[in-house]
C-alpha cells in the first residue's frame, strides 16, 4: 500500500489477541483495515525491529483500547522476509495502580511540604518572639547546653562583660567572665 510506509499484515494470531484486545477476525488483514488499530508508536517500533533486527520491549498505552500493554517485539525468519512477532500482556490494572500510587505519593508530599512550611513559619515566629524578649531585657540572660557550654548570651550580658558572642560561644559557662568574677562562685 503506497501511503503506508509500514504495510503490516497479520499473518498469524492466537486466541489471546482477541481476549486481550477485543479484536477478532484479523488474520490476513492489513493494519489499516483493522478498527482500533494500534497508534503509530507501535508500528514505528515494529518497523524498527524489522529494520534493525534487534528485539525491543516496552510498556505503553494503546489509546484506542484504553489499556496498557507490556510488549516484546522480535524479528523472526530471515531479514529479507521482514517478519516479526509480538508478545504482549495487558498490564492496565498494574499501571492504573501505579498511577494511583504516584498521585497519592504526590498528594502526600505536597501535604507534608505544606505542613513543614507552616511549622517552619510557626517556629520562626516563636523564635523571633523569644529573641525579642531575650534582647529587650535588662537582665543578663543566656542559653547553655546541658554540658554548660554557652550557646547564646543577650546583648545586656555581652555589653557588661565587654564581649561579643563569638568570644564566649561554646565556652563552658564557669570559664566565662561572668561566672569567674562572681565572688561566691565555687572553685572548679
Amino acid at each position: 500500500e503506497g501511503e503506508d510506509p509500514f504495510a503490516a499484515r497479520i499473518v498469524e494470531a492466537n486466541p489471546a489477541l482477541s481476549k486481550l484486545t477485543g479484536l477478532s477476525d484479523v488474520v490476513g488483514r492489513w493494519r489499516r483495515e483493522i478498527e482500533s488499530s494500534p497508534e503509530e508508536f507501535w508500528f514505528d517500533m515494529f518497523a524498527r525491529v524489522v529494520r534493525t533486527q534487534v528485539p525491543e520491549r516496552v510498556e505503553h498505552t494503546h489509546l484506542g483500547l484504553h489499556r496498557w500493554f507490556d510488549v516484546y517485539c522480535y524479528p523472526i525468519g530471515d531479514a529479507e522476509q521482514r517478519r516479526f512477532a509480538v508478545i504482549f500482556t495487558d498490564i492496565t490494572e498494574r499501571k492504573l495502580l501505579e498511577i494511583e500510587r504516584k498521585q497519592r505519593d504526590e498528594e502526600f508530599i505536597a501535604a507534608l511540604e505544606k505542613a513543614i512550611a507552616e511549622r517552619t513559619g510557626e517556629l520562626a515566629e516563636s523564635e523571633a518572639r523569644l529573641r525579642a524578649i531575650f534582647e529587650s531585657s535588662n537582665l543578663h540572660l543566656g542559653l547553655l547546653s546541658p554540658e554548660g557550654e554557652v550557646l547564646y548570651m543577650n546583648t545586656t550580658a555581652l555589653k557588661s562583660a565587654g564581649k561579643v558572642l563569638a568570644d564566649v560561644e561554646n565556652q563552658l559557662f564557669w570559664e566565662t567572665a561572668w561566672f569567674a568574677q562572681t565572688e561566691q562562685a565555687p572553685a572548679r
